[in-house]
């Protein structure tokens, strides 16, 4: 994929002082974000506060293109001998094809949103070519047919979502074009400022494709609607203005590799007809397995990470997992208290305080099951739903247990008993690839995959196949 840049010079002025134009250079790329460098001071200069941060800057480039630079923090300033000061800005979000003059006009009911690798989730060409021939000759011509556009809608609440397929043709003097275009739209019944339609569906979407694909999706471009951005033409038309948004919240990869339909966890049309249901238990969710969503895709986005941090992570993510569904004590907040009151009053009179404080602390969650037995009960009701499927990939589920809380254990506190316990290497990553695949059927379970079709669906897909081999490598 093409990185998304702007590089536009132009002229720039806050909105409440539109006579004063300074030029200046907007540059926005994937890895750095946006930058703004104006030759001169977009309004007096303070001595006492000489860097400014400005709620909007509105600009206009070379070309005619109408900018609006949100959250704008000012970093640098330079004064020249000529007596022209040098200022930089960061950039939090930039609009591009209008002039939002106030910052609450800066609200949104419509995003149409290109996700990285959605082709391979959706898999649909909008188009067939085939070859013509006759009888016994070599193809003469070929051709092109268009396949009806795919939509599928469904309702979020008062909100709606749509999975759009279609093609975009265009024709040159001696070439023509045809393209497939997948997007998803998101149409709201209140509109939004950015920021929140982002934190409401667009990184829930962008969580939802990841699980899916097994791989890291973004989100590429975002293109939105506003009625409070129209555009009025000569002929008294009004429509609204295709606002493109560049805001940079992640480290884009270079490039976004095909993914095989046999690597993925599930594809569209395996849900097609329980789309809107399943999306829908995802954001109803969103507050209860929150911290194992950050968890689980924090290790998913950051391919950088060291795997002793994504097996922690993952292993913190299956406790968590188990402590909101399942929670898990021994006895109730009340009776633990009452066994604490007792314990505290056998602590040594004679000890530091700080050193009391640790051992109350931790007569505070006596009550609470250890991680051993979270692990052990929650691979208990694994296995009891997915008997088959689980012993496929998980050959020893108490040995299992073991691996991870000792390999947990020594990451954690480097006790050297424990060294020669811990998995380390290749070994850490098969530990690491099997919590992955048990958190992924608990996610598909909370989002309405029904016991069968999980077995089914981890029977198609080759992408843990791998634990297969390494059973037979290693075995218990």
């Amino acid at each position: 994929m093409e990185s998304t840049k702007i590089s536009e010079e132009g002229y720039w002025w806050l909105p409440e002082s539109p006579e004063k134009k300074i030029p200046g250079k907007l540059e926005f790329n994937d890895q750095n974000g946006g930058t703004l460098l104006l030759m001169g001071s977009i309004r007096e200069i303070n001595s006492t506060s000489p860097h400014s941060n400005e709620k909007l800057i509105i600009g206009i480039g070379t070309n005619g293109t109408k900018y609006t630079l949100e959250n704008c923090s000012q970093f640098s300033s330079t004064y020249l001998t000529s007596g022209i000061s040098k200022i930089s800005y960061n950039i939090s979000v930039i609009y591009q094809n209008f002039s939002f003059t106030k910052p609450d006009d800066i609200v949104f009911y419509k995003m149409s949103i290109q996700f990285s690798n959605l082709k391979d989730w959706v898999m649909r060409d909008q188009f067939k070519i085939t070859h013509v021939q006759e009888e016994g000759e070599s193809p003469q011509s070929e051709e092109i047919k268009i396949i009806r556009p795919l939509k599928k809608t469904i309702a979020i609440g008062r909100d709606h979502l749509e999975i759009a397929c279609s093609s975009a043709s265009s024709i040159g003097v001696d070439s023509f074009t045809l393209k497939n275009r997948r997007r998803i739209n998101i149409i709201l019944y209140e509109p939004l400022s950015f920021a929140n339609f982002f934190q409401k569906y667009i990184r829930h979407i962008q969580n939802y494709l990841s699980l899916a694909l097994g791989k890291a999706v973004y989100p590429i471009s975002i293109i939105a609607s506003s009625k409070n951005a129209i555009n009025e033409f000569p002929d008294g038309k009004k429509i609204p203005a295709p606002i493109t948004i560049y805001a940079q919240y992640y480290s884009y990869p270079e490039d976004f590799p095909q993914i095989h339909p046999l690597r993925v966890l599930f594809l569209f049309s395996d849900i097609k007809n329980d789309f809107e249901q399943s999306f829908n238990l995802w954001i109803s969710k969103v507050d209860l397995l929150e911290p194992i969503i950050d968890l689980y895709f924090g290790t998913l986005y950051n391919d950088k990470l060291y795997l002793q941090s994504k097996f922690l992570n993952l292993t913190q993510a299956m406790e968590s997992y188990h402590r909101r569904r399942y929670g898990g004590t021994y006895t109730s907040p009340e009776e633990n208290e009452k066994l604490s009151n007792i314990l505290n009053g056998a602590i040594p009179p004679n000890i530091a305080s700080d050193h009391k404080e640790s051992i109350k602390g931790k007569f505070k969650y006596l009550h609470e099951f250890s991680q051993r037995k979270r692990f052990k009960d929650l691979i208990h009701i694994l296995h009891s739903n997915y008997g088959d499927i689980f012993d496929k990939y998980l050959e020893n589920s108490n040995q299992f247990v073991e691996d991870v809380v000792n390999t947990r254990n020594y990451n954690t506190h480097f006790d050297e008993n424990l060294k020669g316990k811990a998995k380390d290497g290749f070994d850490l990553f098969v530990l690491t690839e099997k919590q992955k695949f048990l958190l992924e059927i608990c996610f598909l379970s909370e989002i309405g995959f029904s016991k069968e079709r999980v077995v089914t669906l981890l029977n198609k897909t080759q992408k843990y196949q791998f634990l297969l081999s390494y059973k037979e490598w290693n075995p218990r």
